[in-house]
């Protein structure tokens, strides 16, 4: 937290992400914070990917959430998204 707080961000990254291997994707807390983190760091892949994964921790009445879909959607502003789809039945 205090990195976070001095805006030490490669700092922050460091310490977010050995949380995050201690706690594993379990920790809305610790995904939301790492995501912000690479935010700061310009890492948008990694970001999107946490902070979509801390929406999905979210509840609807979580007083974070708007914070997260508002970061969330910066960060897919610097990013590109594929999306693929198949007409054959049972494809994956």
């Amino acid at each position: 937290m205090c990195c976070w707080l001095s805006k030490k961000w490669a700092e922050a990254e460091t310490a977010y992400e050995a949380a995050f291997a201690i706690t594993g994707k379990d920790s809305k807390s610790v995904v939301n914070n790492l995501g912000q983190t690479k935010m700061h760091l310009k890492k948008y892949r990694e970001a999107a990917e946490l902070l979509s994964a801390a929406r999905r921790m979210a509840s609807k009445d979580d007083k974070q959430l708007a914070d997260i879909e508002r970061d969330l959607s910066e960060a897919k502003k610097h990013i590109g998204t594929l999306i693929i789809t198949s007409s054959v039945d049972g494809a994956k």
